[in-house]
């Protein structure tokens, strides 16, 4: 599908920028080197398994790899590359909202915990 295609030139664009091998950031995103040359190559979806994973290696945001995305996405006359695309957002939409959830129970819990350092150290100062 073109826009894995789109997504691998932009992957590849990342690990160029930070000077590593294939083998150097498929080892960072934890999947094979051959995995991670077919992403590249725009010959697999599998990306969106390990959007996570490549967003934090990359240090970008997930929405950041599918930024104007939807103006390559080409309509045939049968409209599978429409319905391949729809089902591609559909579950990009639901990882990407489900990251993002995780952040922010992630957040939640460390202002809880430093809110009760806080406490703890209130009453020993007798504050």
């Amino acid at each position: 599908m073109e826009m894995d295609k789109i997504i691998g030139a932009r992957i590849r664009k990342l690990r160029m920028d930070k000077g590593w091998s294939q083998e150097e950031a498929a080892s960072r995103i934890n999947i094979s080197r051959s995995a991670f040359s077919g992403i590249e190559r725009g010959d697999t979806g599998a990306w969106a398994k390990y959007l996570e994973n490549i967003s934090e290696v990359f240090e970008i945001y997930p929405a950041d790899l599918l930024e104007n995305i939807d103006r390559f996405v080409q309509i045939n006359q049968n409209n599978s590359t429409v319905n391949a695309a729809y089902a591609h957002y559909s579950y990009l939409s639901d990882k990407i909202i489900e990251l993002y959830e995780a952040r922010i129970r992630e957040k939640d819990e460390r202002i809880a915990a430093l809110e009760e350092r806080i406490r703890l150290l209130e009453s020993k100062l007798g504050l």
